[in-house]
């Protein structure tokens, strides 16, 4: 689809894997030797990555002294890019949104929206209500001078600095010499004292915290000050006039920086959000952060009572230095048991069918990657009816294609960029290269089959395993230590979710479409870590897969109606901005993609999709699109068999339609036929292993669980249930 697009964790007691008829993988399967390739060499001179209009490679816009990789897909890294103008693009940060300019930083507070006439996007605007510069600043560009996991420092040279982030009220300026704002709007003046200028710009209420001491000048929306000889200058996003007071308590408390850390314990995540501060003057009390909802829902506090708006909601305050939340996990599989409702006789020529097609043929890395998982999701389906045959040919392909990609040949490649600290996949896809597009989404596909193939193929797995792990790293590396690449590139910790767009080129700030294959990446991880006992990458996939999932309920679905604005005609969005959201997708209107986008692809990672029902989001589908679908039925039927299994099952039966791109026939009835008795997934229920599901359909409960070890396994979920797993098996139990 077209798109712009210090691990702490207590470890599980086993990891997963294994086929549930056939034992434990089947040895005839050929097994290679163990070796150890090196990791993917620099790109040739011939392999673009990011360049100008005329092809020219050109570098991130840093300072001198930036340390560290090179940071892309986040809400600001418009920053950084420089063939899109010097200054980037409008960067919603929330509650404030900003955009540099050469004579100093706007801010806006972006709590009005507006539903475009077709009813397609909502976003809140950009509003400039103020500008903070200094006298006589016209710099001819912007730079990167640091960055954290939500935060970021702009320079503009000698005169200035600006650091801003996530959920702060506050941005935090290093000026040189006399600092000026001016406000665009209605302003009046609430309050000026000992270095503090409260001012109201179009009905909003901004505080100017300047060293204590030093006085404002007023003159025609321009404000400057001395800042009696110091260099330091807060600017708060106020939310009344009232908590002047207040915020001044934690003015002078400048943040510096930001750190996520997680623990992954008794299927539960705890996520601590901490913020790195520095005191200016004063006492220095706590700062303060604005939390998003997928965050205040699952936190205990403590909550200011003040709120602002945004476009994910209603945003809490807590004064503190961290916070943390705690989330349940629910657990993922490499594939479906059979349930007792498949037609084997039926399933077998649908294998076989796809087994008589030739090798996959030569794509560009997106493409060439839904080929794998195709080919993967078929594996434990042939092993499970007997077609032994058709799982090793499948093996074969999967290890063909990844063994092409891997060996640094073209035209199948995977190359670094050093520049960029990034990997560069040839032949790339939808701007992959040249704007470092989707990296979660293509590289997910390959880790995803590799995952299967090592399954079937430990030695494989462990000669290859510092490529797949290249993969991980490049769009969600983990490890601080591991300065070949960024941290969590494509993941935005604060935000919840990850962005798509290397740039952020937009002037609706970053985007992503395909929650649903960013949820792929995440699994993939899980599944990979566990196959290959790695559990900081397997804690890293729960950690990435519980946050997501919550927030695309949160922000894809609006689960609680309590985010998308009113008059807003739409129960779900193809896309999530910085801005707002769209009903929409990069390449079509069709509506049965602007469902099926958040979907696909369809696997033992999308039982999350089960978490609630999709009955109102499909009855949407059909209701915009004049009548049941007549694309993508097999995606959206294999999302509609939570609500409605009987339905999904019996309209596949009745015709069953052209698969998907990334799809077939068989994997969609095996999908169908085994998940249509079992209902919607039971959130309330934990395991103490990673690979686990339990279903509740009328108060009967069905446990899944899953088991790649050699000896069989107890698995104990937390509502008492214990399950046998022999080894290499997935289990099923109703009760």
């Amino acid at each position: 689809m077209k798109r712009l697009l210090a691990l702490a964790g207590l470890l599980f007691l086993v990891a997963c894997g294994g086929p549930e008829l056939a034992g434990a993988p089947d040895t005839t399967v050929p097994q290679e030797p163990p070796t150890t390739q090196a990791r993917f060499s620099d790109a040739p001179a011939n392999t673009t990555g990011p360049s100008d209009s005329n092809g020219n490679p050109v570098s991130p816009r840093v300072t001198p002294s930036f340390s560290g990789p090179i940071p892309t897909n986040d809400w600001w890294t418009s920053l950084l890019w420089p063939y899109y103008g010097n200054f980037g693009e409008a960067l919603y940060a929330h509650p404030l949104a900003f955009k540099a300019f050469p004579d100093g930083l706007a801010l806006s507070y972006p709590d009005q929206p507006q539903v475009t006439s077709d009813g397609v996007n909502y976003f809140y605007p950009f509003r400039e209500e103020l500008r903070v510069g200094t006298t006589g600043l016209a710099a001819g560009e912007v730079k990167v001078a640091a960055a954290s996991d939500w935060t970021v420092t702009a320079d503009w040279g000698p005169s200035l600095q600006a650091t801003i982030g996530h959920g702060l009220p506050f941005a935090y300026f290093k000026p040189t010499g006399v600092v000026q704002v001016r406000t665009t709007g209605t302003t009046q003046v609430f309050s000026d004292q000992n270095g503090t200028l409260g001012l109201t710009v179009n009905g909003h209420a901004y505080a100017l915290f300047a060293p204590s001491g030093s006085t404002w000048t007023r003159g025609n929306n321009v404000y400057t000050c001395d800042l009696a000889g110091r260099q330091y200058l807060s600017v708060a996003l106020l939310p009344d006039t009232g908590a002047l007071a207040r915020f001044r308590q934690s003015a002078f408390t400048f943040v510096t920086g930001s750190r996520v850390a997680w623990t992954v314990k008794d299927s539960k995540v705890r996520t601590t959000y901490t913020l790195e501060t520095s005191v200016r003057e004063g006492a220095g009390g706590a700062p303060l952060m604005a939390l998003y909802r997928h965050q205040w829902l699952h936190c205990v506090g403590p909550f200011t009572g003040d709120t602002y708006r945004s476009p994910r909601g209603e945003m809490k305050v807590v004064n503190a230095t961290a916070f943390a939340t705690s989330l349940r996990y629910t657990g993922v599989l490499p594939n479906l048991p059979l349930t007792g409702s498949v037609d084997v006789a039926r399933l077998r020529p649908l294998v076989d069918q796809v087994a008589q097609e030739g090798p996959p043929q030569n794509k560009d890395v997106y493409f060439a990657g839904k080929d794998l998982t195709r080919l993967a999701a078929l594996v434990p389906i042939a092993d499970q009816v007997g077609r032994t045959a058709a799982r090793d040919l499948f093996l074969q392909r999967i290890r063909a294609r990844l063994d092409d990609f891997f060996d640094g040949q073209l035209p199948n490649a995977f190359f670094y960029d050093p520049r960029w600290t990034t990997l560069l996949a040839q032949p790339p896809g939808f701007g992959s290269d040249t704007q470092l597009n989707d990296h979660h989404f293509h590289f997910g596909y390959y880790v995803l089959a590799a995952a299967t193939l090592a399954r079937y193929d430990k030695a494989w797995g462990t000669r290859n395993r510092e490529n797949v792990e290249e993969l991980i790293s490049d769009a969600g590396n983990g490890d601080r230590l591991n300065l070949r690449y960024p941290f969590l590139r494509n993941f935005d910790p604060y935000a919840g979710h990850s962005w798509a767009s290397g740039g952020q080129i937009f002037a609706a700030g970053n985007n992503q479409e395909s929650s649903s294959e960013a949820m792929q990446f995440a699994t993939s991880l899980i599944l990979w870590g566990s196959e290959m006992n790695r559990p900081a990458v397997r804690d890293l996939g729960i950690y990435l897969y519980s946050t997501e999932a919550d927030a695309i309920g949160q922000y894809w679905f609006d689960v609680d109606k309590a985010v998308f604005p009113t008059g807003f005609p739409h129960p779900v969005l193809g896309m999530v901005w910085g801005s707002g959201g769209a009903y929409a997708t990069w390449w079509t209107a069709n509506v049965e993609e602007i469902h099926g986008i958040n979907f696909l692809p369809l696997n033992g990672g999308s039982l999350y999709l089960g978490r609630r029902s999709l009955q109102a989001n499909y009855n949407h589908m059909v209701s915009r699109n004049g009548g049941p679908p007549t694309v993508w039925q097999d995606i959206l039927w294999s999302a509609l068999v939570f609500s409605n299994g009987n339905a999904a099952l019996s309209r596949w039966l009745a015709a069953p339609p052209s698969p998907e791109g990334g799809e077939t026939q068989a994997h969609t009835y095996h999908w169908l036929a085994n998940l249509a008795p079992l209902g919607m997934q039971d959130q309330s229920v934990g395991a103490d292993i990673p690979c686990f599901a339990v279903f509740n359909k009328d108060g009967v409960k069905s446990y899944l669980a899953y088991n790649p070890g050699a000896q069989t396994l107890t698995v104990n979920f937390t509502d008492g249930v214990s399950l046998q797993v022999a080894p290499g098996a997935v289990r099923f139990k109703r009760l």
